[in-house]
């Protein structure tokens, strides 16, 4: 079935410009080494952390993330439904998403961070949701299902983008 491709697709290049937006709005670089401290998995700011410290950790994720949404929307495009390397990237990149929330949730932002953190935590959860329909839909082999999954992860997104005007500058 060929139906709403170009929505679909339209829908995660909008997913991968609102991640590109938050990492911007973080202060991000494309130059931050990925062996940085923002980019293991040991993230945890102190609680006396910089502000500073605590954007280049969320930048960093979120730079994984938009990649992770590049790859997945050149996978979601056309789904696979039987093949199980297809399936196995399309988990590889859930996943980067599941660790983005764990590691979010291990986050302790500096107070003026806090609120930041919650809407960017909300929108995580969102779209770990998301995540879930999209594996529901593949078991299911349902196109339908998986558009829906598509849609509910761009408003996870957007949650993320929202978050990112509450981000205090720098």
């Amino acid at each position: 079935m060929v139906r709403n491709r170009g929505l679909a697709g339209g829908a995660l290049v909008a997913i991968m410009l609102v991640i590109s937006i938050v990492a911007a709005a973080c202060g991000g670089t494309a130059s931050q080494p990925a062996g940085s401290p923002a980019a293991s998995g040991d993230g945890a700011a102190a609680p006396g952390a910089s502000g500073q410290d605590y954007r280049s950790i969320v930048a960093q994720r979120t730079k994984t993330l938009a990649q992770s949404n590049e790859q997945l929307s050149v996978l979601l495009l056309s789904p696979q439904f039987r093949d199980p390397d297809w399936k196995a990237q399309v988990d590889t990149e859930l996943g980067k998403w599941s660790n983005a929330s764990a590691e979010a949730q291990q986050l302790t932002p500096p107070d003026a961070y806090r609120g930041f953190h919650e809407k960017y935590l909300a929108g995580l959860s969102d779209f770990e949701r998301a995540a879930n329909n999209l594996n529901r839909a593949i078991l299911n082999q349902n196109v339908s299902a998986v558009a829906d999954a598509r849609g509910q992860m761009m408003m996870a997104a957007k949650g993320i983008n929202d978050a990112a005007s509450s981000l205090p500058k720098k």
